[in-house]
């Protein structure tokens, strides 16, 4: 379970590629890709940097958009957890 001081990162099996915007992922292992829009593609760029916790994560989206905290939550934990579950990223609690 993701919780604010969770910290995630992009998995290592993992290759993307941005074009206009989004931003398609694939895992190496299994082959599989997922397209992301542009908004899931920002968050992608932040957790493919570095291991960032999902509050900080949360508060520089909110910076940078114009989205209320709570719905940034909901949505990113979401993405977040979805991508969890594909194996894309690496949660480290």
């Amino acid at each position: 379970m993701i919780t604010d001081n969770t910290a995630v990162r992009a998995a290592d099996n993992v290759v993307f590629n941005e074009f206009d915007g989004e931003t398609v992922l694939m895992c190496v292992d299994s082959g599989k890709y997922i397209d992301l829009n542009a908004t899931a593609s920002r968050i992608w760029e932040r957790i493919a940097e570095d291991w960032i916790t999902f509050d900080a994560l949360c508060q520089g989206l909110t910076d940078e958009f114009d989205v209320d905290i709570e719905s940034c939550r909901v949505d990113s934990l979401a993405l977040l957890e979805d991508l969890h579950n594909r194996g894309l990223i690496e949660v480290r609690q």
